[in-house]
């Protein structure tokens, strides 16, 4: 498993995500914090994959122009026709740099979408807490003993 300064990131996602409703404001306090970290770490998954397709784009079109000469070249010695589509598409998606290249886009793509997960995860989290919280509001204020409580420190800071 991964780990940040001998955390295990399995094991701070969970804490990220775990909600502890007798807790609430520090939850609030700290969901900011989490969201903004998972984003960070979404938006590098995002960029590295963005980077592997491009990459993959790369190879795949430098593959075809090569091989397509290369079809071409041995066409002409066989006195036939150059390579047809479907034998340069062959060619290109069977290269072992071509499919190198698809597989490292492939888990970049898997990390993104993973990563995209936690960032929802902490979003759900964060709605969460608002929610808590403002229910948790409703029912103080139809507390009598909470009510009672509440107009005395306002009686003091007034007084």
């Amino acid at each position: 498993m991964a780990k940040i300064h001998d955390i295990d990131i399995d094991d701070y996602l969970k804490d990220c995500v775990t909600l502890e409703p007798t807790a609430i404001s520090e939850e609030y306090a700290r969901v900011a914090a989490d969201l903004a970290y998972w984003n960070e770490q979404y938006a590098r998954a995002y960029k590295k994959f963005l980077q592997a397709k491009l990459n993959r784009e790369r190879v795949e079109a430098r593959t075809h122009l090569e091989l397509k000469e290369k079809l071409k070249a041995s066409s002409d010695d066989s006195k036939r026709k150059g390579p047809t589509v479907d034998d340069l598409k062959a060619a290109v998606s069977s290269n072992p740099e071509v499919m190198a290249a698809q597989e490292a886009e492939v888990l970049a793509e898997a990390e993104k979408v993973s990563l995209y997960g936690a960032v929802d995860a902490v979003r759900a989290k964060r709605d969460m807490v608002t929610q808590l919280g403002a229910q948790f509001r409703i029912e103080m204020q139809n507390d009598p003993v909470l009510r009672e409580q509440s107009l005395g420190h306002r009686r003091a800071r007034e007084g």
